[in-house]
């Protein structure tokens, strides 16, 4: 399966949408014909199916900046399958989780969390911004 790409949209105070395009499917000039975003077992998440599809193309969050670890762990929990490109983002091949730390960091946390890039790996591995965001976030609780 072809990874899907990422466009974040992001609102005041913590509305964040992520909406990913099909790269198998031409979808400029088409509209989207969707059942309307519904439960997704996470809370303060919600997604959104085309017709006649199993697979979400749409997630988004209204309270990201107050619910950030519970839409984070129901992420890495029920969704950490399918893998992403965001170049809105720089990421490449990363999970939902993954994205919506970065959203997190870069639309919410903004100067709080000064160094969003972690410092390079000795072995090469890309240093988890969900594990670096999620304990900022949890240090205030």
């Amino acid at each position: 399966m072809a990874r899907r790409e990422l466009h974040l949209l992001f609102q005041e105070p913590g509305m964040v949408e992520a909406i990913a395009a099909d790269p198998t499917r031409k979808q400029i000039g088409k509209s989207i014909h969707s059942r309307g975003y519904g439960d997704t077992s996470i809370p303060d998440l919600m997604a959104d199916y085309r017709d006649g599809e199993d697979r979400s193309f749409a997630w988004i969050s209204y309270n990201l900046h107050k619910t950030y670890p519970a839409v984070i762990w129901g992420l890495r929990l029920l969704m950490a399958g399918e893998r992403f490109d965001v170049p809105q983002a720089g990421l490449s091949d990363v999970p939902l989780h993954e994205v919506f730390s970065w959203a997190y960091a870069h639309f919410i946390l903004e100067d709080e969390l000064k160094d969003k890039a972690a410092p390079p790996s000795p072995t090469d591995e890309r240093p988890s911004l969900t594990r670096r965001v999620l304990q900022h976030a949890l240090a205030g609780v």
